[in-house]
């Protein structure tokens, strides 16, 4: 049985305010790719990017496939996975 893998992505709402230290809140971008085979979410290849708009972008890759996620809220939730 394979073990499922997941993306968190900390997201801190304070980050702005110029303090020394910020909190973050773990999110999860997804749990582990639910169209790949079971034995192909062993390796995940994730990359982040984000926008001027506040618009957060995942990407990752279970070595077979390209899939990507996205946020309009600044990484508080995220959309399904797309392929």
């Amino acid at each position: 049985m394979a073990r499922a893998r997941s993306v968190y992505v900390g997201v801190s709402t304070d980050a702005k305010l110029g303090l020394p230290a910020f909190t973050f809140t773990d999110t999860k971008v997804f749990n582990r790719p639910g169209r790949c085979a079971e034995s192909s979410a062993v390796k995940l290849f994730p990359a982040l990017a984000t926008d001027d708009f506040g618009f957060v972008y995942a990407v990752w890759s279970d070595n077979s496939n390209v899939f990507y996620s996205f946020s309009a809220n600044q990484g508080t939730t995220w959309s399904n996975q797309l392929m």
